[in-house]
């Protein structure tokens, strides 16, 4: 679990990124869309130079549509919604289908390429009972389904990684 921000650092720029986060957090504990608003004007009042009151309104009432929607997941156990388009595009290859969730699951919320290593997942025991071969193949399934996209191809010296980005599949 990522520490929280401390209020009193967070400058211009960053303000209601953390604003929003911090309320969907805080939303499940609140009654009305009023209550959150009046906590979203504590936190705006720890930051070192507070947003204007129409934007912490603004973005308070943004925070407690996504928990009036059901759409709020902050502090939750992760979840991977699956279209019907992408279970068809994989339910053919249940491995594919298995790993492509374990990296959703694991790495949809990252903006930055991760590393996809048979041999350390294996090492990891990331997918009880997968060997090397089973997670190679699997990732070599989603890479031609397009559902992962090598942005750098590694091997070219010592601990050089392959790294990766998720993206929706698509049939062949």
């Amino acid at each position: 679990m990522e520490a929280p921000t401390p209020l009193h650092t967070v400058e211009r720029g960053g303000r209601n990124d953390i604003l929003f986060k911090n309320l969907l957090k805080e939303a499940r504990r609140c009654d009305t869309e009023d209550d959150l608003i009046d906590v979203a004007r504590t936190i705006n009042n720890d930051f070192p130079d507070p947003l204007p009151e129409s934007e912490v309104v603004k973005t308070a009432r943004s925070a407690w549509d996504y928990e009036v929607q059901g759409e709020n997941w902050s502090g939750r156990e992760p979840r991977v919604p699956i279209t019907r388009s992408v279970y068809d595009v994989l339910k053919s290859d249940s491995d594919a289908l298995n790993l492509f969730i374990c990296l959703q699951l694991n790495h949809s919320a990252r903006k930055q390429p991760f590393a996809v290593s048979p041999k350390a997942m294996r090492e990891a025991d990331i997918i009880p009972g997968w060997g090397v071969d089973r997670y190679r193949n699997a990732r070599k399934k989603l890479e031609e389904l397009k559902g992962l996209n090598c942005v750098h191809r590694g091997g070219k010296r010592g601990h050089d990684p392959s790294m990766f980005t998720l993206s929706t599949p698509v049939s062949l």
